[in-house]
């Protein structure tokens, strides 16, 4: 592998958002742990020029990292989330290799929709990234949240859902249980949880009807597609003939609204399903960093190109030619 790639699903952490204020109550636990792990918080932090995650990418042969903010991408303080994105927006002037994903209030739609007008518009962000669910337990098929979804349609940019924690009463309900209590906690996020939760986001949003509203909308979900890909003939079944008034299949709506990326999955069965369930320009690179290494990502593009399961052309378009498309980027 020669050419450097475009990663989608890169993580920062604001130092406006770094001491919890912005988390719901569900993610003290998973808080803690991350705050524990000294390695992920000091990457996290790390948005310096020239620092540690600059000679991360360098390893893994990133040319250029999209980032985000790790937490609060749905608090309820719109002004921490506008601290967040102005700390990103001067870490992206000052290395011209990072780009933006805007944080978004989303408990506050008319904020939210200012705040995404303002980062794609003055900051040069080139989307937004928000939370599967909001921490008072909604989805986006509640039709308050649309005119943000109406407006990344208006200014052509992607939204990218990304997993976060279950909440309270889910977490005990579903994945706490007789085994340890560490156990549980992985299950309800990184182990199993956050990737149905994903997917579960995603059909709320179809079944309500949101991408017969915003047709040209753009969405982006993660981890090889958050397991949709192996349901998809399954859900296409099942769930589209009970989708009262829509224009689409989920199938359409997978191909015409969704892309995915590879982040934190680095193996070639998922990448197989993903492959024969979602066109080839509509999947892309990405490394969930600091979560997971460039190194690893590195290791499973080489792993792909010498499996002979995509063209070396095909292996460009999902390591960066897709995502400067999708996201305007001149590379």
């Amino acid at each position: 592998m020669e050419f450097p790639t475009i990663t989608l699903e890169e993580h920062f952490l604001s130092k406006n958002t770094d001491d919890g204020r912005a988390l719901p109550a569900s993610a003290s636990k998973t808080w803690e742990q991350i705050r524990a792990h000294t390695g992920w918080l000091n990457k996290l932090k790390d948005v310096s020029p020239n620092g540690s995650r600059i000679k991360a990418m360098d390893a893994g042969r990133v040319g250029m990292q999209v980032l985000s903010n790790s937490f609060g991408v749905s608090s309820s303080i719109p002004s921490l989330v506008a601290a967040a994105n102005d700390e990103l927006s001067a870490a992206t002037v000052a290395q011209p290799r990072f780009k933006g994903f805007a944080s978004l209030p989303m408990k506050h739609p008319s904020e939210a929709v200012r705040e995404l007008e303002r980062c794609v518009s003055e900051l040069g962000f080139v989307g937004a990234l928000i939370d599967s669910h909001q921490d008072d337990g909604r989805y986006y098929d509640d039709r308050e949240v649309w005119p943000v979804f109406a407006k990344a349609e208006e200014l052509d940019v992607p939204i990218y859902i990304h997993p976060t924690i279950p909440m309270e009463g889910v977490q005990s309900a579903l994945y706490d249980g007789n085994y340890d209590n560490d156990f549980g906690l992985l299950l309800g996020i990184a182990g199993w949880g956050w990737h149905c939760d994903t997917a579960l986001s995603i059909l709320r949003m179809y079944g309500a009807g949101l991408f017969n509203a915003y047709p040209k909308l753009k969405v982006v979900i993660g981890h090889m597609g958050e397991m949709l890909p192996f349901m998809l003939d399954r859900i296409d079944e099942k769930v589209s003939q009970l989708a009262i008034g829509q224009k689409q299949s989920f199938r359409e709506v997978w191909a015409q609204n969704i892309w995915v990326t590879t982040s934190g999955m680095f193996t070639l069965a998922p990448m197989a399903c993903l492959l024969q369930t979602t066109a080839l320009d509509r999947i892309l690179y990405s490394v969930d960093y600091p979560y997971s290494t460039t190194e690893q990502g590195r290791n499973f593009l080489q792993l792909l190109e010498q499996s002979g399961t995509v063209t070396r052309e095909h292996l460009e378009m999902i390591a960066y030619k897709n995502a400067a498309v999708l996201l305007k980027l001149d590379v």
